[in-house]
């Protein structure tokens, strides 16, 4: 009968994306240049960093890191959405993206040449100045845009999974229907419907939220065109209310707090999906 679909959609929470491997390696690269960093400029001259050689090897590493995330991120930002899909305004933005982490790839490489064609001249000290320099720079021009870029990251991959939370949500409310005209007890069912689509009008609205945010701070500064938004209280092609309008202050943070706190509420919409697979075996 088309009522069983409701048991097999819920089986789903192992697959549901709330990760990527790609934006956890880059992360990965990201922490150890940094830890690499704070090594290499606040050791003391004395020990094993007193040998001028492991310094610069180590130099070289932190360098090699730096590009290497770099590069990631430019592969991600490319490949996060395609231009077809994009507003004018958010293309500008990812245009404006990728040339600063063209002109970061650009620097860190003149470093990093700098220290190859000079390593045999270099003395401890000089090493200690180019990497502080290096440090200061990067705190001032990179940190910032990895930020951007990674808040721009989340926002694209959180807007997928709600289309597709939606769009099961949509299927088990046609289920619904059909589960009721066959008879079964449904108090239980619409219950557990109701708290799963509170979770996901919860999430979409913290979405929505840190969208506005994303185009607040970063995109409304290159142009005066923003992306259209849809109204407070306007419904979602599967019919989910996205109003911000009742969202709590405290949980207006950061972009990525409320990202973070979107995928929570996705996570605990299919749970509720799972319950009410578990309800609908127990009635068959």
């Amino acid at each position: 009968m088309r009522y069983i679909g409701i048991i097999s959609l819920c089986i789903v929470l192992a697959w549901l994306p709330l990760s990527s491997s790609a934006a956890d390696q880059t992360q990965e690269r990201l922490e150890n240049a940094q830890d690499m960093v704070e090594t290499l400029v606040d050791a003391k001259d004395e020990g094993a960093f007193a040998d001028i050689g492991l310094r610069i090897q180590t130099f070289k590493k932190v360098l090699e890191l730096a590009i290497s995330e770099a590069q990631q991120l430019k592969v991600s930002v490319l490949a996060a959405e395609s231009s077809s899909n994009m507003a004018t305004s958010t293309i500008l933005w990812r245009d404006s993206a990728v040339r600063r982490l063209e002109e970061a790839i650009a620097h860190y490489e003149e470093v990093q040449s700098h220290i190859q064609e000079n390593q045999d001249a270099l003395l401890l000290s000089d090493v200690r100045e180019t990497a502080k320099s290096f440090k200061e720079w990067r705190n001032t021009n990179y940190l910032p845009l990895y930020e951007e870029i990674a808040s721009y990251l989340m926002l694209n991959k959180n807007e997928k999974v709600i289309a597709v939370t939606e769009s099961r949500w949509g299927k088990i409310k046609k289920d619904m229907l059909i589960l009721r005209e066959a008879g079964f007890p449904m108090e239980e069912l619409e219950t557990l419907f109701s708290t799963s689509t509170a979770h996901l009008e919860d999430a979409r609205a913290l979405y929505e939220h840190a969208r506005e945010l994303f185009q607040e701070q970063y995109v409304a500064a290159l142009t005066a065109t923003s992306t259209p938004h849809l109204p407070a209280g306007e419904e979602s092609a599967q019919g989910i209310a996205t109003s911000t309008d009742e969202l709590p202050e405290e949980s207006l943070v950061s972009i990525k707090d409320l990202i973070k706190e979107s995928f929570q509420n996705i996570k605990e919409t299919y749970q509720v999906f799972i319950e009410m697979s578990s309800l609908v075996r127990k009635l068959l």
